[in-house]
């Protein structure tokens, strides 16, 4: 089966601004990821997990190697490929409702087709009643659900999740993590999702994907035979805390 995303021998370096000296953050990467899978990506603060999503955005370029999207290197931002950040990117001076049309509008989409969806996504992330809200009106959490539906209403066949949760209080982060996990239910896409927190990648995750230190390669690529639909009980299981386990010992280990 060929993968609808595919990152094949990917290096990336930069200049970093404060010594002058060149960095690798990337070295070497393959890593594929196919139709309708949520794959999670573990890994050290600054082995290039996010500047693997940058990549797959078309937001930032590769040094060598090839990131292809549905068979087509990727050279520039598209719909097709949202991104959501670890802090919700929502316009400050639109309502919920109107962040969430935002991007069908600019693309020319029907207004009678939009709208519905925007109220169909912002009821699938539980803000139906919030929608003629602004977002200083609205939780951190309630925003990154808004930040979730805007990138859902652009109907992306992928979706790149950078750290979503990672600046909200726990329970919060936990309501959302469930609440993707219904999403993703009824969400016929592909999700590549960044998280430095091993129990969030196995209970969203088809696969956990473990990078090294920097300069970042994949070190362990594994399924995750946990049955679906799931929520945060599947935590206390024996297969997830076996799980756990071999992601920890391969984080420690991965060099």
């Amino acid at each position: 089966m060929s993968a609808l995303l595919s990152f094949q021998n990917i290096t990336k370096e930069f200049v970093d601004k404060r010594s002058g000296r060149s960095v690798r953050a990337l070295a070497g990467l393959d890593l594929d990821i196919h139709e309708r899978e949520f794959v999670c990506v573990l890994g050290p603060s600054g082995c290039g997990k996010s500047t693997l999503l940058a990549a797959a955005a078309g937001n930032d370029t590769v040094t060598s190697g090839h990131v292809r999207f549905d068979g087509q290197v990727v050279e520039r931002q598209h719909h097709s490929r949202g991104m959501v950040f670890q802090v919700g990117a929502v316009f400050p001076w639109l309502t919920a409702f109107e962040n969430v049309c935002y991007g069908p509008k600019i693309r020319g989409i029907d207004r009678k087709v939009y709208e519905p969806k925007a109220r169909e996504v912002l009821a699938a992330v539980g803000l139906s009643d919030f929608a003629d809200h602004y977002p200083r009106q609205l939780s951190g959490g309630m925003r990154q659900r808004v930040a979730i539906a805007r990138c859902l209403a652009n109907e992306p066949r992928l979706l790149l999740m950078d750290e979503p949760f990672g600046a909200l209080d726990a329970q919060t982060r936990l309501t959302l993590q469930d609440l993707l996990l219904q999403v993703r239910e009824s969400y016929d896409g592909t999700v590549l999702f960044v998280t430095h927190d091993v129990d969030e990648a196995i209970l969203l995750g088809d696969r956990v994907v473990v990078m090294s230190p920097r300069p970042g390669r994949v070190v362990l690529d594994i399924p995750i035979e946990l049955p679906r639909p799931r929520d945060s009980s599947v935590e206390t299981s024996d297969a997830f805390v076996t799980i756990k386990r071999r992601l920890r010992d391969a984080i420690a280990h991965a060099d």
